[in-house]
């Protein structure tokens, strides 16, 4: 039962705490009045959120402690609660909306309280309370973050009222509305007071929210959250700000939420600074939008021209939507002074002027009550303007002209804005453009005229392509040809110059220059679009053949032959060519011979004629193939009747100029020699060098340490091996008695200088093949004496 006692405690004071630190708390100030000898009467002034569904109520005591100048509590005291009462936060604007939901009391705590002595250095009493509302936008954890209101008596005998203000904080104000509020405050002595915005103070905790005694001072502020600050507590331009001889607070707030503030007075006497009354208090931004707006637009397509004024073009009949906000009637008059019937209850009417004007519409928006309104536009009517113009459709690249036809209705026309399928623009009335790409190209052009009507038309031009004229051909002729010239896509031609030609106007005319020219032809295709290109004749009355200059070669080399001055070839004999009309074949001769050419440019031509004299090729042959092992080398060798020899592949060979040279590869290779005479003429041959790859130690089981010069060390034999890497001998207790990494690794049978007996050895060999592999091969050893 006792530990059921203990643990329905701890529920029961979990619960309480939980209840008190409700979020309620949104302001306060402490301020005192001097009764006589040492007793004041302390008031302790605080704002409630009585909105919340959470929100505790106002404590039954204020409990407070007082604290000497060391922050030493000296006293204990508390408040009673006295009731309290609503808050008229109201704006004085009964069309203004807020929020309905805002509910702020406040309690008005103050009890006659006699101190102790009051010491020199004064007294600092305060009270605390948390926690703040978890809405608030301008500082840290604000649901976690309590309040302290504080005030000082002060010593050495002065007898003080403090400062206290006059006014409600300003609880609840307008977003996008300037702010003017007076926090002025009241000294009961006259003493100086001096004004400033200040930091709101901390105090008390979630897990304390109610103590019993206060911390003592000093006190923490709260942290903002940049960028808020002290001297930013509401944030929009200019920040708020406080005149420091009045009191009176200006802000520009923009941001709709909750914000802490907090305004000090300071009390100076003779310019001594006895007591500050710090105000904490919560602000609320609310949206004051108007309950009753009235508002309007024309459905038909207008033009802003000004603050309230539309243009309208091309009708006079006007529909006219009504978007007001709050409305229960309405009036509206649409500015028509030719008759008296130009009156309207309809919501969105729609109303025929008699001519073009100038017209003022008013709507009232329920007429005759507190939050009627009036919304006024100025309606300027015009007849408007027709866009038109006319193009015909052209070529790439040829300038056309745009014509303007368009009119205006009333007034005239004074701008024009052109779009030449984006590819350009324009302003002028009567534009040139060219397009630079055939196509289908979209045209727009934007009329306006004096009184700002516009109109818009759009059509397509064809672009054509200009002719891709191809002519020819350029060539090489004797003067005494005749060249038929040729020119395409197009229908109409026309050749310059008239020389030699015999009709200029057709398509394929015939020519016959003694001089080179250059003949252009003009042409048109079916859409008149204009293209141009040229031929190039050039003429000569004489060909030199020239076939070079005798040669002689190596048998079976080939040889390249050439000629020059000519536009075609013809060598012969025909059948040694592969191809005998080039004007540089490749022969191979089998022996002498004399090669002939005809060179020709039209009917011109001439004969020349080379002689390839053949040399003798040597006679070489290699040794036959042979076989090795890794390791092991061969002799390469070569016979003939060559003057010089070069073997390859180079490598592992001793020397690869000498017909004679050894070879010592590790894979199977091909070696070729090549053979060179006197005249430069060589032969070749080649031989192959087969490799085993046999890897093997051959370790004999005994040797006889005697001194005889017969196995008086313990030596082995290797095939395919590189080196040696390690040697070790270890005897029957595998204790190790030999070891060597030199290559030549005897052992002389003696351990530490001493001969061992005959006794049965263990050995093991590491060794590394001409392969970078590595191979082991371990046994017994007899020793014998």
């Amino acid at each position: 039962m006792k530990c059921r006692s203990i643990i329905l405690t701890i529920i029961i004071t979990i619960i309480s705490t939980i209840a008190v630190q409700a979020y309620h708390i949104i302001g306060g100030e402490i301020y005192y009045e001097y009764i006589g000898g040492n007793q004041y009467r302390v008031t302790l002034k605080l704002y409630r959120d009585c909105s919340a569904a959470n929100g505790a109520p106002f404590d039954e005591f204020a409990k407070m402690g007082a604290f000497d100048i060391n922050g030493n509590l000296v006293h204990q005291f508390s408040l009673p609660f006295p009731g309290s009462s609503p808050v008229d936060y109201s704006l004085n604007n009964p069309c203004a909306g807020f929020p309905p939901n805002l509910c702020i009391e406040v309690a008005v705590y103050s009890s006659i309280i006699t101190f102790p002595n009051i010491p020199p250095g004064g007294l600092q009493f305060s009270y605390q309370r948390c926690c703040r509302n978890s809405t608030i936008v301008n500082i840290n954890e604000p649901d976690n973050v309590g309040s302290t209101y504080t005030a000082r008596i002060p010593g050495n005998g002065v007898n003080n009222n403090s400062a206290f203000f006059n006014f409600l904080p300003p609880i609840v104000v307008c977003a996008n509305v300037p702010l003017v509020v007076n926090s002025s405050a009241t000294d009961p002595d006259g003493d100086s007071l001096v004004y400033s915005l200040c930091n709101p103070f901390t105090g008390a905790s979630q897990m304390d929210p109610e103590p019993t005694v206060p911390t003592a001072p000093p006190y923490q502020s709260v942290q903002f959250i940049p960028p808020y600050s002290v001297n930013n507590m509401l944030g929009g331009t200019p920040p708020m700000s406080i005149n420091s001889q009045t009191g009176i607070i200006t802000a520009n707030p923009i941001n709709i939420g909750q914000f802490v503030a907090a305004v000090c007075v300071k009390e100076f006497r003779n310019g001594v600074f006895l007591n500050e009354n710090r105000r904490d208090f919560q602000i609320n931004v609310v949206d004051c939008s108007p309950l009753v707006v009235a508002q309007f637009t024309p459905t038909n397509n207008s033009i802003v021209i000004g603050q309230d004024s539309l243009l309208i073009c091309g009708s006079l009949e006007v529909d006219l939507v009504n978007n007001s906000v709050g409305q229960m009637n309405r009036k509206w008059d649409f500015g028509d002074t030719s008759t008296g019937a130009d009156t309207s209850s309809l919501n969105s009417p729609t109303y025929t002027y008699p001519d073009t004007g100038t017209y003022n519409i008013q709507l009232i928006v329920n007429p005759g009550t507190t939050c009627a309104d009036t919304a006024y536009r100025t309606l300027v009517l015009r007849y408007g303007v027709v866009a038109d113009f006319t193009v015909a459709d052209g070529c790439e690249n040829v300038p056309l002209v745009f014509n303007d036809n368009s009119s205006a209705l009333d007034g005239f026309i004074d701008e024009w804005s052109w779009n030449f399928n984006n590819d350009g623009n324009s302003t002028e009335q009567d534009p040139l453009f060219a397009f630079f790409s055939p196509g289908t190209k979209a045209i727009t052009l934007m009329a306006v005229s004096n009184y700002g009507c516009s109109s818009t038309v759009m059509k397509n031009v064809i672009i054509h392509p200009t002719p891709v004229v191809i002519a020819g051909p350029d060539t090489f002729v004797c003067n005494i040809d005749t060249v038929t010239l040729f020119a395409e896509d197009a229908v109409n031609y026309q050749w310059q110059p008239n020389y030699e030609m015999t009709n200029t106007a057709v398509q394929f005319p015939k020519v016959n220059p003694q001089v080179s020219t250059t003949y252009t032809v003009s042409v048109t295709n079916q859409f008149g679009c204009a293209g141009k290109d040229s031929a190039i004749i050039l003429v000569t009355d004489t060909v030199i053949a020239t076939a070079g200059t005798d040669t002689l070669v190596c048998a079976g080399r080939p040889v390249p032959l050439f000629s020059t001055n000519a536009v075609y070839y013809r060598w012969s004999p025909e059948p040694l060519f592969q191809d005998y009309t080039i004007q540089n074949p490749v022969v191979e001769p089998a022996g002498n011979t004399t090669y002939y050419v005809y060179s020709y440019i039209g009917s011109c031509f001439d004969l020349d004629s080379v002689q390839v004299q053949t040399l003798p090729l040597p006679v070489i042959q290699a040794v036959e193939p042979q076989k090795i092992n890794q390791g092991e080398s061969a002799i390469l060798s070569a016979i003939g009747n060559a003057a010089d020899y070069y073997w390859y592949p180079v490598i592992n060979l001793d020397d690869p100029y000498a017909p004679i040279t050894a070879a010592a590869p590790l894979q199977t290779t091909t070696y070729y020699v090549l053979g060179v005479d006197s005249n430069g003429c060589l032969d070749r041959d080649s031989t192959i060098i087969y490799v085993t790859k046999i890897h093997e130690l051959y370790v004999p089981n005994a040797f006889s340490p005697n001194g005889d010069g017969i196995n008086d060390f313990f030596n082995f034999y290797t095939k395919g091996i590189k080196r040696i890497l390690s040697v070790s001998v270890f005897n029957r207790w595998g204790e190790q008695v030999f070891y060597s990494e030199s290559e030549k690794p005897y052992w002389d049978g003696t351990f530490k200088g001493k001969p061992q007996e005959s006794n049965v050895f263990v050995y093991q060999i590491i060794a590394e093949t001409f392969d970078d592999t590595q191979i082991i091969k371990k046994g017994n050893l007899s020793l014998l004496r």
